[in-house]
């Protein structure tokens, strides 16, 4: 390697690991890379969808961007072409799930979940997933109750989740021992 740089890194770890490079780091990003040799492009959005990937493909290609505005704009939609199962969903739950957008035409790539474009062909695959409903903590097997705060009970378990209207914070997990005696499973207040 040359530089320090995230984009080399990244390179080098594709051309190790492949389509699976992702598996091997952490954090924020939303990553595009064209494979010159295999003529594909691959799009790669984080774990928890932090950082935003839209997308769009029709017969004669596939176009991306971070910002759905810039998608709206290439497209030249107009407020008709909004999707009104998208529009219900919003007003329906205050937010719309993925991969749906406003529009008919433009779609999230989803958290964990990485895009193959090749021979105008769209292949998703998932790469990521949590369970929450089972932690293995000293050997033990956890049941995961979690509620909001700053403090996590478990060290090193914090999670980061986007919502509708921003971050929630999901940093108390909170491990309960199964089967204790009556009382020692009671949830501890921040």
């Amino acid at each position: 390697m040359n530089s320090k740089s995230d984009g080399e890194v990244i390179a080098h770890l594709y051309e190790e690991f492949g389509e699976l490079w992702v598996e091997k780091v952490e954090g924020m990003f939303a990553v595009a890379i064209w494979d010159i040799n295999k003529q594909e492009l691959l799009l790669y959005r984080d774990r928890f969808g932090k950082k935003p990937l839209y997308y769009t493909s029709a017969d004669d290609g596939i176009a991306f961007s971070s910002e759905i505005r810039v998608l709206k704009k290439l497209l030249n939609l107009k407020r008709a072409d909004c999707d009104s199962n998208s529009i219900n969903l919003f007003l329906n739950l205050g937010y719309i799930p993925n991969p749906k957008t406003v529009y008919k035409h433009i779609y999230k790539l989803e958290p964990g979940f990485f895009l193959k474009f090749q021979n105008f062909q769209t292949k998703l695959s998932k790469y990521f997933s949590l369970n929450l409903n089972q932690i293995f903590h000293d050997d033990k097997l956890y049941s995961v109750t979690s509620y909001n705060s700053n403090t996590p009970f478990i060290p090193g378990f914090n999670l980061n989740f986007t919502t509708s209207s921003g971050t929630a914070k999901l940093g108390w997990i909170m491990a309960i021992k199964e089967n204790q005696p009556d009382g020692a499973n009671r949830r501890r207040r921040p």
